[in-house]
């Protein structure tokens, strides 16, 4: 059967969850209660970058009863987050977040799947790091996660209808294509994905250009502290409460 290609996430959207987004959402929910857990985190209002398919969303939304910005660029996955999060405090808003400006800032601002490894130019970075100083309150934190140039770059195995496979490998970049076979239509499409392997030293002085202030950093798999080897990294992220006076140097400006 011949591939189709297609737009990231408008084919494997329907299958995602059961492809990898469970399995995400588990640890991502892992490392948010940790996180809050261990950093005595308290808000009243989170913004969730890249929400997928909402599990995160419904997660913080019905324990915290806190309102929830779901925010993603595909409209496919958005659409499965309305769905499910229905008759909960959560705005869903289908934009790009680098460029975004919320109804008002929040006090926490999450980034979780490796969403900010999907950010392949140095300039797509710093609009992140841009974006998530515009939406956060002073004294508001970031909690992300990120692939390192460690990362052996494995796939999820087979789901029955999505499959995939390596399309480029380097040592900081890698591309991989994923096949979603479309009963329906009878028809087999493929969705390119690349992302790039960012080092946390990388990371670390952006976020001090910025202005941010790095409060931890864990290893993604144990939760420990982070090492040399660890092929995923977790952040948690501080705005400093006297914001206004701290440094914001974008890079490349």
């Amino acid at each position: 059967m011949r591939l189709t290609a297609a737009p990231p996430y408008s084919q494997l959207a329907a299958h995602y969850d059961r492809f990898v987004g469970r399995a995400q959402f588990r640890h991502a929910q892992r490392v948010f209660e940790y996180s809050v857990r261990k950093q005595g985190l308290r808000f009243s209002s989170v913004a969730d970058f890249g929400c997928g398919s909402g599990l995160l969303a419904r997660h913080v939304a019905s324990r915290w009863r806190v309102p929830v910005y779901a925010i993603d660029r595909s409209p496919q996955m958005l659409g499965i987050a309305v769905r499910r999060c229905r008759r909960l405090p959560c705005t869903f808003l289908l934009r790009d977040y680098r460029t975004l400006v919320l109804p008002q800032p929040v006090d926490l601002i999450t980034m979780f799947s490796f969403t900010l490894n999907l950010e392949v130019s140095v300039a797509a970075l710093s609009e992140v790091l841009e974006s998530v100083w515009r939406n956060l309150l002073p004294g508001g934190s970031w909690i992300v996660d990120f692939l390192t140039p460690r990362q052996s770059v494995t796939l999820p195995p087979d789901s029955g209808c999505a499959q995939a496979r390596i399309l480029f490998r380097g040592p900081s970049r890698f591309c991989f294509g994923i096949g979603i076979h479309s009963q329906r239509r009878a028809r087999r499409y493929e969705e390119r994905h690349c992302a790039r392997l960012l080092a946390p030293v990388e990371l670390r002085d952006q976020l001090d250009r910025c202005g941010f202030v790095l409060v931890d950093a864990l290893d993604h798999a144990t939760l420990g502290l982070a090492q040399h080897a660890s092929p995923a990294l977790v952040f948690v992220v501080r705005k400093p409460r006297c914001a206004q006076t701290a440094r914001y140097e974008m890079l490349n400006r």
